[in-house]
């Protein structure tokens, strides 16, 4: 079911669309769909074709589960939807150099910086920053 874009702002609390464009368009991913997913806390990607599939948690879902509130749960959607197109990007699902590298960056460029004050962004940034793993990477499934 496709939704308008009324309801993917009212989902989000924020235009998805133009987020999603401008982070895949600065890093060179191609085709990007996304899915909501409104019983998850997490969002996901991988490939269907050529077109890297992102599901991502509505706020609520967020909110729900985690006692989020409204400007933390769109951070975390923002957040969550850098680290997976990096991880598009690089067609690796692993917390690699460069997919933490990558995703610092776009969260530094691209949320806000009262986003980037919440206490969740910089205790992601923290934990993105020690995860970077030397090792053999995963392709992410086509």
């Amino acid at each position: 079911m496709s939704l308008t874009p009324e309801q993917v702002r009212e989902s989000t609390g924020f235009d998805v669309g133009t987020f999603v464009k401008k982070v895949k368009d600065e890093i060179g991913v191609g085709r990007v769909r996304l899915n909501f997913d409104g019983n998850s806390n997490r969002a996901h990607a991988h490939y269907e074709g050529n077109v890297c599939a992102i599901s991502l948690p509505t706020r609520d879902a967020i909110k729900r589960s985690l006692g989020f509130d409204d400007k933390t749960a769109v951070a975390k959607m923002k957040a969550g939807l850098t680290e997976e197109l990096c991880h598009c990007r690089e067609h690796e699902t692993d917390h690699s150099e460069r997919v933490v590298s990558c995703t610092i960056d776009m969260m530094q460029k691209h949320l806000t910086q009262d986003e980037l004050n919440l206490d969740y962004i910089k205790e992601k940034q923290e934990r993105l920053q020690r995860s970077p793993q030397i090792v053999q990477l995963t392709p992410i499934p086509s």
